[in-house]
């Protein structure tokens, strides 16, 4: 698994979306974690601008992209994140298609 280690690196092997009203960053998609031939999904929308299709409109670009990059898109979330899991379903993700949120500890 690949993680934004350097400011190169997400260019390289990342991608992103994000919307802008103006000067404000309404919502963006963004890739979290990359290996595999997979690219993990964040996701995320202002307040102001929440239940307006935004964060649809950039997790779309997102997965279009990542299909044409021949990439799978994964999305992973808690199951109490109603937001984000309406989101995966409106976006067409299945239940058991995407992945639980793992967390790791670095020991040093």
């Amino acid at each position: 698994m690949f993680e934004w280690c350097s400011r190169q690196a997400f260019p390289e092997k990342g991608a992103g979306f994000c919307l802008f009203r103006g000067e404000d960053m309404v919502s963006h998609c963004t890739s979290v974690l990359a290996g595999a031939g997979e690219l993990e999904i964040g996701a995320g929308t202002e307040q102001p601008y929440r239940r307006r299709g935004s964060a649809l409109l950039t997790a779309s670009a997102f997965v279009e992209l990542c299909l044409a990059r021949g990439l799978a898109p994964i999305w992973g979330c808690f199951p109490e994140n109603v937001p984000s899991y309406t989101l995966a379903k409106r976006r067409g993700f299945e239940d058991g298609l995407w992945f639980p949120i793992c967390f790791g500890e670095e020991r040093g």
